[in-house]
């Protein structure tokens, strides 16, 4: 097969598909539809394209009816369910409140879930692996990490990358932390337990790092309530060692954090992490730090403000990092000095923490009366995208977002990415390892509030699915190519060319053209197709069709490609056939 594609990577191309990423904002893709509540999704990215998404069902068929259960579903890169609608239940619990949990993805692939449970009498933390098919692979109860009278909450998980899981949790005023092999087992022991010589710690997030390592980031109430609460960060060697020291990074200890703020970080890929936070003294402001693999700040400490504009307050920050660039990107939501005004700003630091877009940053949104709330970040590849929530009052939330490039250029202004207006929270964002978004958060649009999903393409566009369809100019063409198969990025497509008009066929080949046209008719058909080419594939005939198969690449920028393309039978004469109009989807 040789392939001529000047534009990207290689071929296209396909048929029409059930797929379920929407391009109409106003309707989105509606997750989970259960009677009551579903809340609190989280995603985790996959290897296909696609993810694992999780949330609390308050379901009311549950056992205890209307216990926060825990409920899984798996999607592949077009937004289709791969599980039974609805998901597969993870825990039934009792819980009557929700706190947060965790979820993440192993180097298997397998889904990983910590949560809260209330199963085995007193709350405990759980662990869940799930595999692709929907299987508990711990069994129905998974892994019961405590045992123990203590307050337990706050867990988090990671898969490490040389096939372990780390789970770490709030106990007490300590926080522990267990790496468990794929069957399940405890491999620390004891388990490891960070205790502060004052005060209090909790767990903030938990990622993986090199070599089989996880880096773990805590939040440290250095007294009683009132008492300022710091930023730290310690990373694990796969034998439970502490490599950042017997304590651990401050990443933050010169005011306090905002009480029950607990900031998420971003690995770096070279075994350090990205990290930004918002302060409640000395003042609301927001920071960037980066740790490199050593735990040593790349950043002046306790952060680089991500401006210097007076007279503000900034908060809510999300953070995205670019390690080709070494590049970190901030959103957050911005203030008046009295919090009766809302913007969105942004700003972008180097390697070494200099602010790049100007001491203020970027104005993505300028200060207005509507709340602005659920601020995201995302790179996809070198676009940077800011999602929020603007609402002019009480219910009427729109989630928007706006593309820039890395000179702070936008590339795409301000957009509803789901504009029906309803409460909208608990907003996840996630980069799907084809290369674009998705956005996950609760939705009270209807009776019951569910999860909702939107996917997002680098060029600002929803949906994105595989389109054909089919021409015949004139009509002089004999009508016999067809698509078998969905042109969708890492998959196959095959078209068949039928022999039933031309039962003397010895080839069939396959062209594809960037131009649809109806061109002149020739003594053999109609010429539908003009322009570059972009691929050709051609066979020998056997039997009564011939079916050519072309494999898609992942290429993000494939997708929304259109190409026309038209098969030529040979033997006996030549004859062209209808053409087919394909569009690559996700």
């Amino acid at each position: 097969m040789r392939l001529l594609l000047p534009l990207a990577s290689s071929i296209l191309l396909g048929a029409p598909a059930l797929a379920q990423w929407s391009a109409n904002p106003a309707t989105n893709t509606l997750a989970v539809d259960r009677a009551g509540e579903q809340t609190q999704p989280k995603l985790a990215p996959t290897s296909d394209g696609g993810c694992y998404l999780s949330w609390f069902d308050n379901d009311p068929g549950g056992t205890p009816a209307f216990g926060y259960d825990v409920f899984l579903q798996r999607f592949d890169s077009a937004g289709i369910e791969q599980w039974a609608h609805n998901g597969v239940r993870v825990a039934d619990l009792g819980l009557s409140s929700t706190t947060d949990y965790d979820l993440g993805v192993d180097a298997s692939g397998n889904a990983l879930v910590t949560f809260q449970d209330d199963r085995f009498g007193g709350t405990q933390i759980t662990a869940a692996r799930v595999d692709p098919s929907g299987a508990l692979l711990w069994g129905a109860n998974g892994i019961q990490l405590t045992s123990t009278l203590d307050f337990v909450a706050n867990p988090k998980v990671v898969g490490t990358t040389d096939g372990g899981i780390v789970v770490a949790w709030l106990q007490g005023s300590t926080v522990h932390v267990q790496r468990l092999n794929a069957s399940g087992v405890p491999q620390w022991a004891p388990e490891v337990v960070l205790t502060p010589v004052t005060g209090s710690y909790a767990t903030g997030d938990l990622d993986a790092a090199e070599s089989g390592r996880c880096i773990l980031s805590l939040v440290h109430q250095t007294g009683g309530f009132s008492s300022p609460k710091h930023l730290l960060a310690q990373k694990f060697h796969a034998a439970g060692t502490a490599q950042w020291g017997v304590a651990p990074v401050a990443v933050f200890d010169g005011g306090s954090l905002q009480f029950g703020n607990y900031p998420q970080f971003e690995p770096d890929g070279s075994g350090g992490a990205v990290f930004s936070w918002y302060s409640a003294s000395p003042a609301l402001e927001c920071f960037a730090q980066r740790l490199d693999t050593n735990g040593a700040e790349q950043f002046a400490h306790n952060g680089v403000a991500v401006s210097t504009l007076a007279g503000r307050v900034r908060v809510a920050p999300a953070v995205s990092y670019d390690a080709a660039t070494q590049s970190t990107y901030v959103s957050w939501v911005e203030a008046n000095s009295v919090q009766s005004q809302f913007g969105v700003g942004a700003q972008k630091f180097d390697a070494a923490g200099a602010r790049q877009w100007g001491a203020s940053g970027k104005t993505l949104v300028a200060l207005a009366t509507s709340a602005i709330a659920e601020v995201e970040a995302l790179l996809l590849g070198a676009t940077f995208v800011s999602t929020w929530t603007s609402a002019p009052a009480f219910g009427q939330d729109v989630a928007r977002a706006t593309l820039l490039d890395a000179a702070g250029t936008t590339l795409v202004a301000p957009f509803a990415f789901s504009s029906t207006p309803a409460v909208k929270y608990r907003f996840e964002s996630a980069l799907s390892s084809y290369g674009f978004g998705v956005l996950a958060w609760r939705d009270e649009r209807g009776a019951d509030p569910h999860v909702y999903l939107q996917d997002l393409l680098p060029d600002g566009s929803l949906g994105r699915l595989a389109a054909t369809a089919s021409r015949n100019g004139n009509g002089t063409n004999v009508v016999c190519y067809t698509s078998l198969a969905t042109a969708r990025l890492g998959h196959n497509w095959s078209v068949q060319v039928s022999h039933a008009h031309h039962p003397g066929a010895t080839s069939t080949v396959v062209f594809g053209r960037t131009a649809a046209i109806n061109g002149p008719t020739l003594a053999f058909g109609q010429v539908l197709i003009a322009g570059p080419l972009l691929f050709t594939h051609g066979m020998l005939s056997g039997g009564s069709a011939d079916v050519h198969t072309l494999a898609v690449p992942i290429a993000i920028s494939l997708v929304g490609l259109t190409a026309a393309t038209q098969a030529v039978i040979s033997g006996g004469g030549v004859e062209l056939t209808n053409a087919l109009d394909v569009t690559v989807g996700l």
